[in-house]
C-alpha cells in the first residue's frame, strides 16, 4: 500500500517526464517540417527550371 504522499510525488514526476518528452517530440516535429518544406522548395525550383528549358526549346 502506498501513502497518498508517495502517489502524489509519483504523479508529479511522471508529469515532468511526459512534459519533457512532449518538448522533444515537438522539436523533432519542427525539424521534420523544415526538412519537408526544403524538399518542396527544391521540387518547385526544379519544375521551374524544366519549364524554362522547354520554353527555350519551343521558341
Amino acid at each position: 500500500m502506498q501513502t497518498p504522499e508517495i502517489q502524489e510525488l509519483k504523479n508529479k514526476t511522471s508529469g515532468w517526464k511526459s512534459a519533457e518528452e512532449e518538448e522533444k517530440t515537438k522539436e523533432v516535429a519542427k525539424k521534420s517540417e523544415l526538412k519537408l518544406r526544403k524538399k518542396v522548395i527544391k521540387v518547385d525550383t526544379m519544375k521551374c527550371k524544366v519549364k524554362r528549358k522547354m520554353k527555350l526549346r519551343m521558341c
